[in-house]
């Protein structure tokens, strides 16, 4: 389960082992960005704001998308 741990004033993003195994088998660097900029963003984002956010381009970014959905961290 990701989620945050608040340490003072500081928050951390938490990855359970899993999620960083499918990560790293998944060989994308681009998922991997994507996943942690997912978990990090608080309310909703658009494709842009994450195209923009993380320097992709909209094909780069659905291919992101489409791998960390068949790894199944995320759903459409």
């Amino acid at each position: 389960m990701a989620g945050y741990i608040t340490h003072g004033q500081e928050k951390s993003v938490v990855l359970s082992v899993s999620q960083v195994d499918a990560l790293v088998a998944g060989g994308s660097g681009d998922a991997a960005l994507l996943y942690l900029c997912l978990m990090r963003v608080e309310g909703a984002v658009t494709p842009e704001q994450l195209m923009e956010r993380l320097h992709l381009s909209a094909l780069r970014l659905q291919a992101a998308q489409t791998k960390l959905e068949k790894l199944g961290l995320i759903r459409a």
